[in-house]
């Protein structure tokens, strides 16, 4: 592994200087809940061209890199290992994310070209599968912008940025500057409409999906009880009940900044969130770009911290526009594509 960071988090108001007494502080730390400082570790980073989506499967680790235009694997060693696409091959323009589904089927956002697309591996091990194998299908999109249901032939995108397997028959698609979630049926390959208006507006907590607004989706993460939304103009992040089909707001209040951290996850700031997913202890990992960090949101205690990068100078790894995530599955441990630094890295929590 290239390199070992540790980075150690602590709430903003506990790190910065204040003008109360030693005495009054110690009183206030003794009545109030203080978060507990946590031991964070960048234990592997690897040289990626540009990666924007990753996605944990099992032991496989797939990446997409905007500057080779391809989707490949991290190996044991630490490299990146391209098995799809590459920039002569002309596949992809700005593949943003991918997501795996049933015999290692990925499911790629190809942004630029307004399409979604399928690679079958032929099943085994993806590590000792050979590029020539990966065959690729588009199954919805037609190359140009627009914005229409039906067959994936003929369906159009406006750049579909994120995408999440729901189940085994359903693809969801954040068609992001169309403002909606799209459903694409994997059996009959229909698109149809799953959530969003068209209006590029923040929803309403509480609202039906099929009512509701969207203000640019930019990625998708989904567990057994919800469907989670990044809204990269909303500045917000959402969740979808599965069960009562209603949005509900998790985090972010819409307008552009960067504050909170400490305090409610509804009332802080965010500025163009891209990426996110749910880590194993039910947290909230969110890609806050353009303010260079990661933000863990409990939803519980409606709590938001940083927990990787950002701006502020007490914090000691340097993120530059990271765009995707993925949970490993273990406690707090995630990947990250730090996109404009050309880097994956894997952060542990111990």
């Amino acid at each position: 592994m290239s390199h070992r960071i540790v980075v150690r988090t602590t709430p903003d108001w506990f790190r910065r200087p204040h003008p109360i007494s030693f005495a009054l502080a110690v009183l206030m730390l003794l009545s109030v809940d203080v978060p507990a400082v946590w031991s964070q570790t960048v234990t592997a980073t690897v040289p990626v061209g540009m990666p924007f989506g990753v996605e944990v499967d099992g032991d496989d680790v797939w990446v997409t890199s905007i500057t080779d235009e391809s989707v490949g694997l991290i190996s044991p060693d630490d490299r990146y290992r391209p098995l799809i696409g590459g920039a002569e091959a002309g596949v992809f323009q700005w593949p943003h994310e991918v997501r795996v589904g049933d015999a290692q089927q990925l499911y790629i956002a190809d942004t630029r070209n307004h399409r979604i697309i399928r690679v079958d591996t032929d099943g085994g091990s993806a590590e000792q599968a050979d590029p020539a194998d990966h065959r690729y299908q588009v199954i919805a999109g037609t190359g140009k912008a627009g914005f229409a249901d039906g067959p994936g032939g003929s369906a159009l995108f406006n750049q579909p940025h994120s995408v999440v397997v729901l189940d085994a028959k359903t693809l969801l698609i954040a068609d992001t500057k169309n403002h909606r979630i799209r459903k694409l049926d994997l059996k009959s390959g229909v698109v149809s409409p799953f959530c969003g208006d068209g209006s590029p507006e923040l929803p309403k907590d509480g609202q039906a999906r099929q009512q509701a607004s969207l203000f640019g989706p930019r990625s998708l993460a989904v567990d057994d009880t919800s469907i989670w939304i990044a809204l990269r103009e909303g500045n917000s992040i959402w969740r979808l009940d599965r069960a009562t089909d209603t949005l509900h707001h998790i985090a972010g209040n819409g307008q552009k900044g960067y504050d909170g951290d400490g305090g409610s996850a509804k009332a802080a700031t965010m500025n163009g969130p891209k990426g996110l997913d749910i880590d194993a202890e039910g947290g909230v990992l969110v890609v806050d770009t353009e303010n260079h960090c990661v933000r863990r949101v409990d939803v519980a205690a409606d709590r938001i911290e940083t927990v990787l990068g950002g701006n502020q100078a007490a914090k000691t790894t340097e993120l530059k526009r990271p765009h995707g995530i993925a949970a490993t599955g273990q406690g707090r441990s995630f990947w990250l594509a730090d996109s404009e630094n050309d880097r994956m890295l894997l952060f542990e929590d111990q």
